[in-house]
């Protein structure tokens, strides 16, 4: 018996608990925190943009959800698509959206899809306050009213945290269930201790701090803009709150489809947080490799304190899918998640690319897209 490999094993595994904990208690922190920020009477006229491609079985749901607001000031709605033949248009048109935009524009060069959609939604905008949502988010008809709310208290700019949910396959659950963990469990509470970030799926700001962060142009090819953008605000001295809660459901994915969410994953991880910021999802998605040498070399005792490694990887992956989505499953799936994205995540840091919306970038040490 090798009582150095089992010690080392036994530390290990508390660290991993430890991080598993911390982890946990964060995500029902902001879950909690979300759900109770109170609604307001203040509220003024707003431009909702929404940068859009593509539809699924949800987007109608979707689309009518943010149509349904208890909210009394004017909102203007502008879909921004980049092709002609886009399957969300129909959707949008058939919405009956007060007053509302439908933008169909090339992609502009130098820019991602996705920031030159927000780039010509925001020249069509009129109203001073803004909010950036992508066009597969379901909004809760208080949402707008939460979002002034915080606005009240002095933010400059709220973000809202995105539950992924409603999956259909097992790519589509791996999906969501290291969005769920890195959004909630990490992103999330970075945000509720130090207001230091910003979530892109859904934030508010007005067109002045916008101005006063140096504009759309500055954050026009970042593997992700909102985080650069966050960053920007946090070292203006600007404050950032969470708004509430807002759902993304998911559907079908497949498997290249995920291959490219991972891919864009990786590369944010490894430009925009750095090493010292990744030390947390490099033990909880390295735990595999402690296996390997047990069962290698048939070490019984290893074997045992292994398979409570993985056990403990298993309850933890079931018990934040049960919090976030609220489904009681055995995530068995989890184990090749965090091997594909182990092995995703070294491919990022060898070739420096990465795949979004089918077109190939190369991504410099900053996290900036150059097209390839």
């Amino acid at each position: 018996m090798n009582y150095l490999i089992i010690l080392l094993i036994g530390i290990y595994i508390f660290i991993v608990y430890s991080i598993f904990l911390y982890i946990s208690n964060n995500m029902k922190k902001c879950i909690e925190y979300c759900k109770n920020i109170p609604t307001t009477n203040f509220s003024e006229a707003v431009s909702i943009i929404k940068p859009s491609k593509g539809s699924n079985e949800f987007s109608l749901t979707n689309f009518n959800s943010w149509v349904n607001q208890k909210y009394d000031s004017s909102i203007e709605y502008i879909f921004s698509f980049d092709e002609e033949d886009d399957t969300g248009i129909k959707i949008a048109q058939i919405v009956p959206f007060p007053n509302k935009k439908i933008l169909i524009n090339p992609i502009i060069e130098g820019f991602t899809g996705k920031m030159s959609a927000v780039k010509h939604g925001l020249k069509a905008s009129n109203h001073e306050m803004l909010i950036f949502s992508d066009s597969d988010t379901k909004a809760q008809n208080d949402t707008l009213s939460k979002i002034m709310s915080q606005f009240k208290r002095g933010a400059k700019i709220v973000t809202c945290l995105a539950i992924y949910n409603q999956t259909k396959n097992i790519w589509s659950r791996l999906y969501a269930s290291i969005w769920n963990l890195a959004e909630i469990g990490i992103v999330g509470s970075s945000i509720l201790e130090n207001g230091d970030q910003v979530v892109g799926n859904t934030f508010a700001l007005s067109k002045n701090t916008l101005e006063q962060l140096g504009g759309l142009d500055k954050y026009k090819n970042f593997v992700a803009e909102d985080i650069a953008l966050g960053k920007s605000a946090h070292e203006a001295h600007l404050s950032i709150l969470l708004g509430p809660m807002i759902e993304s459901p998911v559907g079908y994915m497949s498997f290249n489809e995920l291959l490219e969410k991972y891919s864009r994953a990786s590369s944010y991880a490894i430009t925009m947080r750095g090493l010292k910021n990744n030390w947390q999802f490099i033990v909880i998605y390295t735990y595999f490799l402690v296996l390997f040498p047990p069962a290698i070399f048939l070490s019984t005792d290893v074997l045992i304190l292994a398979f409570f490694l993985a056990l403990g990887r298993l309850t933890f992956a079931s018990y934040l899918w049960y919090l976030t989505t609220g489904e009681k499953r055995v995530f068995v799936e989890c184990f090749l998640g965090d091997i594909l994205f182990f092995f995703l995540y070294i491919r990022s840091l060898i070739f420096k690319t990465m795949s979004w919306s089918s077109k190939k970038y190369r991504v410099d040490s900053n996290g900036r897209l150059t097209s390839i």
